[in-house]
This record gives C-alpha cells, structure tokens and sequence, in this order.
C-alpha cells in the first residue's frame, strides 16, 4: 500500500515540483544522471546580422525511471550553481556528500516515448 501511494506521488508530480530522495526509494525507481546538450545563441533563419555560431551547453540532468514512468529532473544544487553563476557568487552550496533533491523538468509516462535512438558514432548518447 506504501509503495503503491508512493508511485502515485511520484506520477503525479509536475515541473518545478521538487523529488526528495526518499520519494525515489519508496517509488522503487532507479535514477540515471545525464547532460542534455542545450543549444545557445541560435542564429534566426532569415536574418542578415545572425551573430555567430550557435554554442553548445552541458547542463546536470537525471532520469528517474519508475514502473510507468520517466521523469526528466535537475539537481537543486546544478539550479543553485547556475544561478549563482549568473549573480557572480562563488559560495558551494548542497556539497555535503549526502543526496540532493531534484527539480521536476518533466514527468512522461512510458507510453509518450515515441523513439529512442543510439548513434553508431556515440554509443553513450541517447536521442529521446
């Protein structure tokens, strides 16, 4: 009953909601950590003054898989690092050795999967 009300917690999270470790343990689900390359300063198609190659970012992910479901999430700590980033401030926050909590990006169940690709090239990326 514990672990059935524990994936129902799960399942019904949604973004910017925030996943405490012990969630993931009741829920019986296993988390992989990930980077999700992001696209920078895209140049608009049609523009004569396009600024630039677009860059390339790494940002901190990880994918808790439950029975049902795949949530997309992000270590508070990577959101507290980025932020203070931006703010100029130096200070490591959440580096206590122990578990942080995530922040929900996206909640799918297995069902809205359409594809999932490997390339020859790059064994190790997955194309969702």
């Amino acid at each position: 009953r514990a672990a059935a009300l524990a994936r129902l917690r799960v399942a019904g999270l949604r973004k910017g909601d925030r996943l405490a470790p012990e969630d993931i343990a009741d829920a019986s689900a296993e988390i992989f950590s990930a980077t999700k390359n992001k696209i920078k300063n895209l140049p608009m198609i049609g523009l004569d003054d396009a600024g630039g190659s677009p860059e390339m970012e790494e940002v901190k992910r990880a994918f808790v898989m439950t029975n049902e479901r795949v949530l997309v999430v992000e270590p508070i700590d990577s959101v507290n690092s980025q932020e203070e980033t931006k703010e100029g401030s130096s200070q490591d926050e959440g580096e206590d050795g122990g578990e942080a909590a995530y922040a929900v990006k996206s909640n799918h169940h297995l069902t809205e999967l359409v594809k999932m690709t490997f390339p020859k090239r790059d064994p190790a990326l997955c194309t969702l």
